[in-house]
């Protein structure tokens, strides 16, 4: 149990990291085959190929590229606007 809260700490660092650069940045496809364990535990996020600078209140996903459909929220399925808070899940 404390090794899985190290790791989901880890991650939570890191996108804090990522969401308090100037200007923000913003993954867009956190899921768990892109975060990173090496020998010792320590999660890193990766796969960067989705992520945007937040240069707006609002992002839109309008591509069909990335996650699978279940990985994602239903406001992006949609075409909703959202933000980073929602796009962390």
């Amino acid at each position: 149990m404390r090794r899985r809260l190290r790791m989901a700490l880890d991650v939570a660092r890191g996108m804090n990291y990522l969401h308090n650069r100037n200007p923000p940045i913003v993954h867009r496809d956190l899921k768990s085959s892109n975060l990173l364990v090496d020998k010792n535990w320590i999660v890193k996020v990766g796969d960067f190929g989705l992520s945007k600078l937040k240069n707006a209140t609002f992002l839109t996903a309008k591509s069909g590229r990335g996650t699978q459909p279940q990985w994602m929220a239903p406001e992006l399925l949609r075409n909703e606007p959202s933000d980073e808070k929602l796009l962390v899940l």
